[in-house]
């Protein structure tokens, strides 16, 4: 597993991310904070994401946690920095129900799907051995992620 350099997220490499990721990043300080703690090559995990129905995956399921919460009209409480942008997942199931509180209608996180984090789709942060990962990524690939995940049954 390979720490980014920040002298590797130059322009070309921030083209590869959605829009709104590349605005926040043209500030250079919300770059220091993206770099941070930040990896682009790393092994596949098995991680855990909250979804939005029970039955059925969706790109919508793998926007970043602003985009979810104006396509879901959910309170937006992220701010305009990098991790508002990715996508939050977890090596823990227990630890993302009881973080957010699946089924949770305020959220309308109704579901828990499992499935790899791969870096082929984006960087990922790896903070001191923390369960929760944000993951970056890259343009277009939200429905192929989707695709990669399935629904997970909830323990009672």
């Amino acid at each position: 597993m390979e720490k980014i350099n920040k002298q590797n997220v130059d322009e070309e490499y921030i083209k590869r991310f959605p829009t709104r990721l590349r605005n926040c990043l043209q500030l250079e300080s919300n770059i220091e904070k993206f770099c941070k703690d930040l990896y682009d090559d790393f092994k596949d995990i098995s991680v855990y994401r909250g979804i939005h129905s029970t039955d059925n995956i969706t790109k919508e399921d793998f926007m970043g946690n602003i985009d979810t919460a104006e396509y879901y009209k959910i309170e937006n409480c992220y701010g305009d920095v990098p991790t508002s942008h990715s996508v939050s997942v977890n090596t823990d199931m227990k630890m993302l129900i009881k973080r957010t509180s699946i089924p949770n209608p305020n959220t309308k996180l109704m579901c828990v799907a499992k499935g790899i984090m791969s870096s082929k789709y984006g960087p990922a942060t790896f903070e001191s051995d923390k369960p929760h990962h944000h993951w970056y990524l890259f343009e277009n690939c939200n429905d192929v992620v989707a695709r990669e995940f399935s629904i997970c049954q909830l323990e009672d």
